[in-house]
């Protein structure tokens, strides 16, 4: 009798140490899948960074066209108008030969002038296109950034689904480990 209850004595031993070994894992899956959810706060919360920082980007780079095309417009309006003008004077040049020299004079300054606003123009739409393939990058870029991070959390989002298999499972476990103790 004594030496079954000996026997009995080292299995429940036996047993308790597995149920506590089985405990153990449990706790660090339980701390792994914390770890895992903190991840993928972290994650989000930088994904949700790089959206307000793309828009910003965007936002000004708009701001930026918008400028440069403003700026084109109001220099092809002082082409108009200076093409105008030089039109009107060479008339003027026509009917009064006397002031053929200082009327000449100032219609090849304007001539100048237009030669600038054109070349102002000129600068202006490449600076637009550049700005343009530079919003078209930046966009690329976070698009690829986004996918890598829906990606990262996807993984993370596995593994905390599998954390949490593998403690439900060595909870199940434990728990007809415990019955069989109690019984």
């Amino acid at each position: 009798e004594v030496d079954g209850l000996k026997s009995e004595k080292q299995d429940l031993v036996l047993k308790l140490t597995e149920v506590q070994a089985a405990a153990a894992q449990i706790q660090i899956a339980e701390e792994m899948a914390a770890k895992m959810k903190v991840e993928m706060d972290k994650l989000t919360a930088e994904k949700q960074n790089l959206l307000e920082m793309q828009a910003q980007k965007d936002k000004a780079a708009e701001e930026r066209i918008a400028e440069v095309q403003a700026a084109a417009r109001k220099g092809q309006e002082v082409q108009e108008s200076r093409a105008a003008k030089m039109k009107v004077e060479v008339d003027g040049l026509k009917s009064e030969k006397q002031d053929l020299v200082l009327k000449l004079t100032e219609v090849q300054a304007a001539a100048a002038q237009i030669q600038i606003a054109e070349e102002m123009a000129a600068k202006m739409k490449v600076e637009m296109d550049k700005l343009t393939a530079e919003k078209q990058n930046l966009l690329e870029m976070q698009a690829q950034k986004d996918k890598a991070a829906e990606e990262r959390i996807a993984e993370v989002q596995a593994a905390a689904r599998k954390g949490q298999e593998v403690q439900e499972s060595r909870a199940a476990k434990m728990k007809v480990e415990v019955d069989g103790l109690k019984s």
